[in-house]
């Protein structure tokens, strides 16, 4: 893999949406790791709900395409925006803030010095997905998301269940596969729970029970030590306490989902909203949005209300007609069901066969007219 495309993940983009005659800051870092800009003439477009700053990554070399935007927060505080990034600005990274015109066009760039590499803090656990408090005790996977890439071949070592009612370890509740599964930055790292535990008649099942049991409350576990891929090791110790309900055995159904349909010549997002939390990995690769051609639209999409949603923001407005969500096969919820069939299905039961994406059609409509 090319070393751009590791480091692809940060170019600060501001949109210029307000009247340009206002003046401009340099933007400025908070210890926090966000961004203030003081523009009085972008806040308005802010708390509208307009993208007036993405986030993105200057690759190394000059013919390479531009990253799309990663996820941030945008607020409004008084006459500044602040931009504040879903995951800290990564030492030896280069970035830089773009000024745009509604239109798109750059008028005006600020560049950013790159953080030492040397300036690296220890390695932490930023998120653990699913992030809810309550899952199904026939859960099967969980994704850990650290600061930076970390080594791998001994994971399972500092990676804990607890049984909370008990205060021991829960029994081998991990499959520990080797190779791990890690993305390839190196910072998220897939924790399956047995499957052969989890699936009803196959023999661990029987011989050593589900993993997880209902209604009952676990703590997960990421100890400190495990070395980030410089050697530096985590400080902190990383908990996530949860209980678990009866076990999830419904294929997924799009025909329950809720869809917020956007307004014509807005960029609102479109907003699906699923009633159940879904696989968070699967959730950035498995849905779309095409126009009536079939053509996929242009735009960011992205996990809202702890995978319990997800939105898509356009690139350039929605235009009035008929679009359509398409969702593949193989977007699972959190127990491994996908439209196709249920992960732990009865035997006998055969999957649907995959006959390709399946799509809800959407109509974006005018604005009411007073």
């Amino acid at each position: 893999m090319r070393p751009w495309l590791v480091l692809a993940a940060i170019v600060l983009t501001v949109v210029a949406c307000g009247d340009s005659s206002d003046p401009l800051s340099t933007p400025i870092e908070r210890p926090d790791g966000s961004w203030v800009l003081q523009a009085p003439g972008l806040v308005d477009a802010v708390r509208a709900g307009e993208p007036v700053l993405t986030l993105h990554v200057v690759p190394d070399e000059i013919d390479a395409v531009d990253p799309p935007a990663v996820f941030a927060t945008l607020e409004a505080e008084d006459d500044t925006i602040v931009l504040t990034p879903t995951y800290p600005r990564q030492p030896g990274v280069r970035y830089e803030l773009r000024l745009r015109t509604i239109d798109g066009e750059v008028v005006d760039t600020f560049a950013i010095e790159p953080l030492p590499v040397d300036e690296l803090p220890s390695p932490t656990v930023i998120s653990v997905h699913p992030s809810l408090d309550v899952f199904p005790s026939n859960l099967l996977k969980l994704y850990l998301t650290f600061s930076q890439p970390m080594t791998d071949g001994d994971s399972y070592r500092f990676v804990r269940l607890v049984d909370q009612a008990t205060g021991e370890d829960v029994d081998a509740p991990f499959l520990e596969l080797e190779p791990e599964l890690w993305d390839p930055n190196q910072t998220r790292l897939t924790v399956w729970f047995d499957p052969g535990r989890i699936k009803r008649g196959l023999v661990p099942h029987k011989e050593m029970g589900p993993p997880l049991l209902p209604d009952r409350a676990y703590r997960l576990l990421v100890e400190s030590g495990w070395p980030d891929a410089d050697g530096r090791e985590s400080h902190t110790v990383f908990e996530h306490i949860f209980r678990t309900k009866e076990p999830d055995r419904l294929r997924i159904d799009p025909s329950a989902w809720t869809i917020e349909n956007p307004q014509a010549e807005s960029v609102e997002p479109l907003v699906v909203e699923f009633g159940e939390a879904l696989d968070h990995a699967l959730l950035a690769h498995s849905l779309a949005v095409v126009d009536a051609s079939g053509t996929d639209v242009v735009g960011v999409g992205e996990s809202l209300d702890d995978d319990r949603a997800w939105g898509f923001r356009p690139d350039a407005p929605w235009k009035a007609g008929t679009y359509r969500l398409r969702i593949e096969p193989r977007l699972e919820d959190l127990a491994g069901n996908n439209l196709l069939g249920l992960f732990d299905r009865p035997p006998g039961e055969d999957a649907l066969t995959d006959e390709g994406p399946v799509d809800i059609a959407i109509s974006i409509d005018w604005p009411p007219t007073n």
